[in-house]
């Protein structure tokens, strides 16, 4: 039996030699092009750029294209990091498409079961969702230097209560392996012989973990230079909670995406210094930084316009049940992802000033993110001066 990280599998076809199975020795030949490395599933790059879309996106505006996922594509034009125009290749209709929700064809990254930036952490969380069965998986990027993947697998214990295992991925030469008695030439091939048997894994793999979809810097790729936007595009809906700059609520943008909106108090700061700092909040590109979308300020109430977040404040959630439930491994994820958005604020010259566990939202998977910007200021070098709102010098 295969222990998770390290151990020795013999198939009962080996003694003591190592065994390299290709898709064709094991279930006939494969339509799939032959891999010539770990990452490319085709013997030479096709003769224009072609990507397929990994993400579904049904909420396109003007001049974009509706995705759905694995539709092929060819990059027209890639000069914007964010946007890209192409055409799609089954309807040649031409749009832009958000850069993240796109992959190189026959790449790694094409691939559902490929998770790149994702911790073990995160992993854990992700397949331990209610809706996930035994066998699915996932392989990330290892944690270890070592090691260039992990496979992370939902088992169940000997009680019926699911757990997660971790298994090294190695590379001996060319090729691939959980152990060096069955090698394989690509990821792709030992995901496809893996699911068909265990082979000494805790379970075979059957399937992939849904991905958690990229986070969308603007609402539109109209709106990412042009962010001032007009109230009436907006449905306000329930509310989420009140501070004392205002009130925030649920609502729509165009009827289609989900987004938070903040109600600003009458009075609660100058117009030119809030667009001031809205345009600082607009450029910045984290994963652990609330995205701003938008503003309403020409006239008051001045709404600011976020991505919404589905599980509230950190504070709502330490106080709930649900945060009675988290354990030290789940605090620490959480640490670190408020300190890894802090530590790219201080790398801007931001303070935040206002850091509190009310400021961090919360959204699937424990994922948190740092919001509120309304005491941020720009610093020079690492000296600032409060305004009205705080008294003295720092």
């Amino acid at each position: 039996t295969l222990s998770p990280s390290s151990a020795t599998l013999s198939p009962s076809s080996a003694r003591g030699a190592p065994v390299t199975l290709t898709q064709s020795s094991y279930i006939g030949t494969s339509s799939m092009p032959s891999d010539t490395s770990l990452y490319y599933g085709c013997n030479r790059p096709p003769p224009t750029r072609h990507v397929v879309a990994i993400f579904d996106k049904t909420d396109q505006c003007s001049g974009e294209l509706r995705l759905s996922k694995g539709t092929r594509l060819e990059v027209l034009k890639d000069v914007d990091p964010e946007w890209w125009l192409a055409r799609c290749l089954a309807t040649m209709e031409e749009g832009y498409v958000p850069k993240n929700f796109v992959a190189e064809a026959y790449s790694i990254q094409s691939n559902d079961w490929y998770f790149s930036d994702t911790s073990r952490k995160e992993s854990e969380n992700l397949l331990l969702d209610e809706a996930n069965q035994r066998g699915t998986f996932l392989i990330r990027d290892s944690e270890q230097p070592n090691h260039d993947h992990s496979l992370s697998l939902l088992d169940v214990d000997t009680h019926g209560s699911p757990r997660v295992k971790h298994y090294r991925i190695k590379k001996i030469g060319d090729k691939v392996c959980v152990t060096s008695m069955l090698q394989f030439s690509s990821l792709k091939e030992l995901v496809e012989i893996y699911s068909r048997k265990s082979f000494g894994l805790a379970y075979r793999l059957t399937t992939a973990c849904p991905r958690p979809r990229p986070p969308q810097w603007d609402l539109s790729r109209i709106t990412k230079d042009k962010w001032e936007i007009d109230r009436s595009e907006l449905t306000i809906l329930d509310e989420l909670g009140e501070g004392f700059y205002g009130r925030v609520n649920r609502g729509l943008w165009k009827g289609k995406r989900d987004v938070a909106v903040k109600v600003l108090k009458n009075g609660t700061m100058q117009t030119a210094s809030f667009l001031k700092e809205a345009a600082i909040m607009k450029k910045l590109r984290h994963r652990n930084i609330l995205v701003l979308y938008a503003v309403c300020s020409r006239e008051e109430p001045v709404l600011i316009v976020t991505e919404y977040m589905k599980k509230g404040s950190l504070l709502d959630l330490l106080r709930s049940e649900d945060g009675k439930q988290l354990d030290l491994t789940d605090m620490i994820h959480v640490v670190v992802q408020v300190a890894s958005g802090m530590a790219y604020l201080e790398n801007k010259q931001l303070v935040h000033r206002d850091l509190a566990a009310r400021n961090v939202l919360v959204g699937e998977s424990l994922l948190c993110k740092v919001a509120d910007f309304g005491l941020a200021r720009i610093m020079d070098g690492e000296v600032y001066c409060s305004s009205k709102a705080t008294q003295g010098c720092h």
